[in-house]
């Protein structure tokens, strides 16, 4: 009988023994993976980057039988770029940027314009290989489309890649109608299996340029220096007993430079995942240049003008000129909360900067704790709004 017990005993023994021992070794392991994280210094090298594919061109382009209809209405309407800010302006769809035109290679493209504006208007199809007639330059072959009236342009969609949207040609006010908030982004994707990453999150940046009161341009400004960006002496406006000079507006007389029609914190925040391939698309319809840089990882520049890159250039500031459009891609390898912003300073204490947030960290770049929300600020979706299929 007590052998018997104490062999049930010795089992008992033996097993717990086991339970707490695998125990140490399972605590062990999350002690050393953590330690593995914290110390993961991948971000140091650009070797994986360097590592991932080009993308790669549609030899050729055939039709997909597929018909992508959309009406873009131009009208006057007022344009909010951040708490309190707003301005009058134009808008296509009652929104600026107007809808983002999403398609693929080989669709055929049907856009109504309808003209409910006080003055003549048009659309040209910024970088896209259409028939001369459907341009949308207004000249007088292709006159401008009235006050009142409508035309509708059928093409078929030509390469992948990034583009724009926006009035243009004789007989239009261009660039007061694109100054005032008439453009948007025209995205064509890849009809077979596109090369390159699989990217997790594709977000997509219209850049513009406008003008504000003083007493609005101040409040950008004193947004941007709670965000991070310093400007000295640029910080000192007229306001509340202050004395000295704004930062000043341009040669053309821009004093904001809008992100998706916003401005400094009401830009949506680019949120990203660690060990996610992300892609920024960037386009410029400002007359301005803008020196896009990115802190703390650097980007890989995939294609420029719509056009892939069989050798991506490796920065960390993107240089985009007026008309210009650049696609990036990066490896969200370095959390936390980074900037990315225009590094001509005047333009980014006016309003020109972004933030790249990491999950689980918040928007002071401190780790996030359960107790603690995502912040006020919402993820861009890859396909923008107003798209129509």
């Amino acid at each position: 009988m007590y052998s018997t017990f104490f062999g049930k005993k010795s089992l008992f023994v033996i097993g717990a023994a086991a339970v707490i021992a695998l125990s140490i070794l399972g605590l062990t392991a999350l002690i050393l993976q953590g330690a593995e994280a914290a110390t993961d210094r991948s971000y140091l090298s650009t070797k994986n980057l360097r590592a991932l594919p080009a993308l790669s061109a549609t030899k050729d382009i055939r039709a997909t039988n597929k018909v992508k209809e959309f009406t873009l209405t131009a009208a006057s309407a007022r344009w909010t770029l951040a708490e309190g800010i707003a301005i009058d302006g134009m808008a296509f769809n009652e929104q600026s940027p107007g809808p983002t035109l999403r398609v693929t290679e080989g669709d055929t493209v049907r856009v109504t314009l309808v003209n409910r504006l006080s003055e003549p208007t048009s659309v040209h199809w910024h970088g896209l290989h259409v028939p001369n007639a459907m341009d949308g330059v207004s000249s007088s072959i292709l006159p401008p489309i009235q006050p009142g009236s409508s035309k509708t342009y059928e093409f078929m969609a030509s390469h992948a890649g990034t583009f724009m949207y926006h009035p243009h040609g004789p007989g239009v006010n261009d660039v007061g109608q694109i100054d005032r908030g008439l453009y948007g982004l025209f995205i064509i994707d890849p009809q077979g299996k596109p090369g390159g990453p699989k990217y997790a999150r594709d977000y997509a940046f219209i850049i513009g340029g406008a003008t504000l009161s003083d007493e609005a341009a101040m409040t950008v400004q004193m947004d941007m220096h709670q965000m991070g960006m310093s400007g000295g002496m640029m910080m000192q406006g007229r306001m509340g007993g202050m004395s000295g000079e704004m930062a000043h507006a341009d040669a053309m007389g821009y004093n904001a430079w809008p992100v998706n029609g916003r401005v400094g914190e009401a830009i949506p925040t680019i949120l990203v995942k660690q060990g996610e391939i992300v892609r920024i698309r960037l386009a410029n319809i400002s007359n301005a240049n803008h020196h896009m840089h990115l802190h703390g990882q650097d980007v890989r520049v995939i294609a420029i003008d719509g056009e892939p890159l069989g050798n991506p250039m490796l920065m960390n500031t993107v240089n985009l000129a007026p008309g210009q459009t650049i696609d990036v891609d990066f490896i969200a390898n370095n959390p936390g909360v980074w900037l990315f912003h225009c590094h001509e300073l005047h333009h980014a204490m006016q309003g020109l900067a972004l933030t790249v947030q990491y999950e689980g960290f918040t928007t002071d770049g401190q780790p996030m704790t359960p107790q603690m929300g995502q912040g006020n600020r919402q993820e861009m979706p890859a396909q923008m709004p107003g798209m129509k299929h």
